[in-house]
Parts: C-alpha cells; structure tokens; sequence
C-alpha cells in the first residue's frame, strides 16, 4: 500500500498541479506547500519488478522517493553480492547524490512494482533557490537519516567482525 498524496488543484494555466509529495522521510519537515513546490521540480516515475533505478558504479545525480511498492538494494563485488536492505513507502535512495556528484555505491531495483519521485541535482538547486527557508529542514533531514545509516552499517560490521574472530578463535 503506498503513501497517500493530498488531492492537487488546477494550476492559474488550467493544467493540473503535480501531487503533493508526502510529509514522510526527508520531507517530513517540509509544510504542503512547501512540498507541492519540490513535486513541480522532479517526475513520477513506475518500474516494474526487478527493473533497477541505480546502478551501482554508474553516475549517480538524482534523489528518488518511493512513493508504492518497494526497492531493494545491493552490493557486488568481483567475489559476492551483498543485500543491503529494503527501501520502504516513505523512504528516499540517492541522498548522497544531491551532495556529493559521483558514482552510485549500490544498484538499487524495483522489488515489485513501485512508484517513485525523483529529483535530480540541478532541479534540487532550482528549488533550493525558489524556497530558501527550506534547505535547512531537509538537509537537517538528510542528516540525521545518514548518520542513522552509518551507524548501522558500523553496527554490522562490527558484528561481522566479532563472529569472523570467534570463529578464528574456535578453529
């Protein structure tokens, strides 16, 4: 079941305004308006299943919110594939895209099929440029959904690192 979005009148044009993202993850700061401004500045996107978003070690320049459905991501190197994780309605993938240009560090695809909005780095800035007040809420956002992150990866590896030890130890 995806997140619902709150209903978009008509535009002074007469042409539908985009929905209006949910105050979920990275945006739950963010007042509707404020929202409905960031909506007119990125796309709606559907994948299928399986069908891949990022690719990782591809250049990576945009932030996707899942909106329906559900993403997974993962790792490969020359001699494994790791499972990241799940990427659930409400949640956002390519965070570090927005601050940092460079190649993806995961593929990310589509679990089954999904919904998503995407903004990418230079549609960001525009926006960031038509709502100054709004950079310090989704950085701070940003932030805090990062180091949340990092501390379970660090978790992880820790824990990986233990057992690999009381294995050596066993032995």
């Amino acid at each position: 079941m995806g997140i619902g979005m709150e209903a978009a009148g008509a535009g002074a044009a007469g042409h539908r305004a985009a929905p209006v993202l949910p105050p979920a993850g990275i945006l739950a700061e963010l007042a509707p308006a404020e929202r409905q401004l960031l909506s007119e500045h990125g796309t709606f996107l559907e994948l299928r299943a399986h069908e891949v978003v990022i690719a990782q070690g591809e250049p990576q320049s945009s932030l996707f919110v899942l909106l329906e459905g559900q993403l997974k991501a993962r790792c490969r190197t020359p001699l494994c594939e790791v499972f990241l994780g799940v990427i659930k309605v409400g949640e956002s993938v390519g965070e570090m895209a927005l601050l940092d240009a460079g190649k993806a560090s995961a593929t990310v695809s589509a679990a089954r099929h999904s919904r998503l909005w995407q903004i990418s780095r230079e549609a960001f800035e525009q926006f960031l440029e038509r709502a100054p007040g709004v950079e310090k809420k989704i950085l701070r956002s940003m932030g805090i959904l990062l180091s949340r992150r990092l501390r379970r990866s660090s978790d992880r590896l820790l824990r990986q690192a233990e057992s690999r030890l009381h294995s050596l130890m066993d032995a």
